[in-house]
């Protein structure tokens, strides 16, 4: 998708603006101070017989000045990524602990850190290690190219033609600008329950990815790492970030939700993208709830998010060809699954049922905090 085209003039000639436009006839694209720039061109691409022209006056002079391009001597491609920056602050937070029935037990006032938005920068992809770093974010790319111009300046006093001065191998610049991709970086980015920044995560993936070179098959190693180390645990909510869901998930299992935590950790650690899925599903009176991840791999030829099943015990999944990575081999196949209205979901994090420990009893939560003097509700996870 064609962004924008930028011209600069070098040494003292005026900067050409943006123009999008690609038509032959003149158009007006600077006017400033009285002073009128027309493009003239017949193709996109300068050639011998593009010109740029236009005049100027200073009191009863007038200058009529046109540059002619003589030839290209340098073109390059600069790829930039956009980053959102963020900084942390430390802020009033206040969780409210509520039992089996739904009941309010206790609010137990704290503080936490929160990171908030602070600016973008553009990063120049200008190594191998910058461009696997940021190929999921935003990214534009611009074509660079300069061109010898020939610049005549005719001069006239009352209209009367005085003489013409010629400047050669002037510089003029021709930047055209591209959106390279869509942005899927807070796919890869760490959370407070997933920490993928953390060396540990990436440390643990790369031992258990092996020799495995592919992103499909890293993920295919990383599920059933998944699914032979953590049995089942049958608990509601989540109750784990990613850390201590590996540790704690091997003495009273994992369940679903935090199953995907440190799935979805051991992933982004090595710059896959992740995303949590939830359904229901109603068979007669009886009400089944699942969570678990998509991931964005390159299978069969081309990207797409292919449905992942950590929670799912070695015994009980099979490796389907339709959905191209371990999933639920028993009913009910969540992957293949309808959208139950008002349980499904599907994003780059999980904000919802937390549960946490207190006087040795586990209760549900809900939290808030107090930012800029405005009060910010369910931020478990962000």
């Amino acid at each position: 998708m064609l962004i924008s085209i930028i011209l600069a003039i070098s040494l003292s000639s005026p900067a050409f603006a943006e123009d999008k436009n690609t038509k032959a006839e003149p158009k007006i694209i600077n006017k400033t101070d009285g002073v009128i720039y027309t493009l003239n061109y017949k193709k996109s691409i300068p050639s011998n017989f593009t010109k740029f022209s236009g005049s100027e006056k200073s009191g009863k002079k007038t200058y009529k000045i046109t540059w002619k391009v003589k030839k290209e001597f340098e073109s390059k491609t600069i790829i930039y990524a956009k980053v959102k920056l963020t900084k942390k602050k430390k802020v009033k937070s206040y969780t409210i602990l509520y039992n089996k029935y739904g009941d309010k037990i206790k609010t137990i006032k704290g503080s936490r850190d929160v990171y908030v938005d602070n600016g973008v920068k553009w990063v120049e992809l200008n190594t191998n290690a910058k461009k696997e770093k940021y190929k999921w974010f935003f990214q534009k790319r611009s074509v660079v190219r300069t061109f010898a111009t020939k610049k005549v300046v005719k001069f006239y006093l009352n209209n009367k033609y005085i003489n013409t001065t010629s400047y050669n191998n002037l510089n003029y610049t021709l930047t055209k600008e591209y959106q390279k991709n869509d942005d899927k970086s807070k796919y890869v980015l760490s959370s407070e329950f997933v920490q993928s920044d953390n060396k540990f995560f990436y440390n643990l993936a790369k031992k258990i990815i092996k020799n495995n070179k592919t992103d499909y098959d890293k993920a295919q190693a990383i599920l059933s790492w998944m699914q032979v180390n953590y049995k089942y645990g049958n608990y509601g909510g989540s109750r784990y970030d990613a850390l201590t869901a590996y540790s704690q998930g091997k003495v009273h299992g994992l369940n679903c939700i935090d199953s995907a935590h440190l799935t979805s950790a051991l992933l982004r650690a090595l710059n896959i993208p992740v995303r949590y899925k939830q359904n229901g599903y109603e068979d007669g009176d009886t009400f089944y709830g699942h969570v678990w991840i998509y991931t964005y791999v390159k299978h069969n030829g081309s990207y797409k998010w292919l449905c992942g099943q950590p929670s799912a015990e070695v015994s009980s999944y099979n490796e389907s060809l339709e959905y191209g990575l371990n999933s639920h081999s028993f009913f009910p196949n969540w992957c293949a699954l309808d959208h139950l209205e008002g349980y499904y979901l599907v994003s780059h994090k999980f904000n919802m049922q937390k549960f946490i420990r207190y006087n040795n009893k586990w209760f549900r939560t809900s939290q808030y905090v107090i930012f800029n003097n405005k009060t910010i509700s369910k931020t478990w996870i962000y």
